[in-house]
């Protein structure tokens, strides 16, 4: 465990360097598939039992990606284990959550894939909000076109897609 407590310390330097220069910044602790509960227990109980702080934890969403990887089966269920994990983040830790990452894919042929994602995007958006401890959402790469990350939300020739209407409500 030697290895662990090295992780927390790490982390906690670095969160005290980041307080001595700006006391008001919230520090981070960011971790992948936000939909994965036992992800978020081993790592924040690690560093809570070693003495590690953090303001918020971060949380990355992509539905595309759980598939991918057979992690899940069903992109709405990713969702609402993600929503799950917020509350639960919120109950275990007293800690806020942000979805510091997440997108969907682009596929120009298929308006119908992108019009799931605006809609996927409206669900995180929505139930995230209802909460009332998740303070934001944040779309990685939204200006990416699919020639060079599926997961953008502008077509070839750099024009927002219909994904981006997610942000409406």
């Amino acid at each position: 465990m030697k290895k662990m407590n090295l992780f927390a310390g790490l982390f906690s330097a670095g969160y005290d360097a980041v307080k001595s220069v700006f006391p008001k910044a919230k520090v981070i602790v960011h971790l992948d598939n936000g939909f994965y509960q036992p992800l978020y227990d081993s790592n924040l109980d690690t560093l809570a039992k070693y003495g590690a702080k953090w303001d918020v934890v971060g949380m990355s969403l992509y539905p595309y990606w759980a598939l991918d990887s057979g992690l899940e089966t069903d992109e709405e269920m990713v969702i609402t284990h993600c929503i799950d994990n917020i509350n639960h983040v919120w109950k275990k830790y007293h800690t806020p959550v942000m979805i510091v990452e997440t997108g969907f894919e682009v596929d120009e042929d298929h308006p119908e894939v992108m019009e799931k994602g605006r809609d996927q995007l409206r669900r995180i958006i929505r139930e995230s909000r209802a909460t009332g401890h998740c303070l934001g959402i944040f779309y990685w790469e939204p200006e990416c076109r699919p020639s060079r990350y599926r997961l953008g939300a502008f077509t070839s020739d750099g024009r927002p897609t219909v994904i981006m209407d997610g942000f409406r409500e």
